[in-house]
């Protein structure tokens, strides 16, 4: 346990897993469990799970597991099918966050706020990317034109690094000679200027460092 750790950590990452899977009835029960009987307690440094008529369970306490966590997480019920490739992203940023906060590797600060856009950015990324096999991308044609009219400016900087990090890495893992990848990107200052005052520094370098590394 670590006292830099919000108390309520275990209720808000289920809170986040509950809005990106679709408010699960089986999720708001267990949230509700935990709003009510699990508490953290910042000078002993534990969670008590309280109950009715009965001693409180503490997290140094060998039922603690079996009795709070593995049996009461036995009764969710989630369908993994139900979800898309882009819902298993959400997911996986979700689980890498808390796992990340849980272990000391991230600063809780400095990552909160990302993952409170996470919402509207993942429907964006739903608005204009379908997921497909990698060689419906060709068609066995030697030119794609992929347009970005239609996108706002956001995903306008955020689709070309992804389009360009695919395509240079299968280029790499193709190792095939014989071949070549030409990516040629009209309007590129809108994409790669150095002047946008919207964006941190740290983020248009990666970008710029994204091309600079496929040239």
């Amino acid at each position: 346990m670590d006292k830099n750790i919000d108390r309520g950590a275990a209720v808000n990452f289920l809170r986040e897993l509950n809005r990106t899977v679709g408010e699960n009835a089986s999720l708001q029960r267990l949230i509700a469990d935990y709003e009510e009987h699990l508490i953290f307690h910042s000078q002993q440094m534990k969670y008590i799970y309280r109950r009715e008529g009965q001693q409180p369970i503490y997290s140094d306490n060998p039922p603690f597991v079996p009795e709070v966590i593995e049996a009461k997480v036995a009764g969710i019920d989630i369908d993994p099918d139900q979800f898309s490739p882009i819902d298993r992203i959400a997911l996986q940023i979700i689980f890498q966050y808390y796992g990340d906060i849980i272990r000391g590797f991230s600063n809780k600060e400095h990552i909160a706020p990302l993952i409170r856009r996470l919402d509207k950015r993942i429907d964006h990324i739903r608005k204009v990317i379908e997921v497909r096999d990698a060689d419906e991308l060709w068609e066995e044609k030697n030119i794609t034109i992929v347009s970005l009219k239609d996108v706002n400016m956001q995903m306008r900087k955020v689709l070309p690094l992804l389009f360009c990090k695919r395509l240079y890495n299968d280029k790499k893992a193709d190792d095939d000679s014989g071949t070549y990848l030409n990516i040629i990107i009209d309007e590129a200052h809108n994409i790669l200027s150095e002047e946008s005052e919207r964006e941190s520094e740290q983020w248009k370098d990666y970008r710029l460092e994204t091309f600079e590394e496929n040239d």
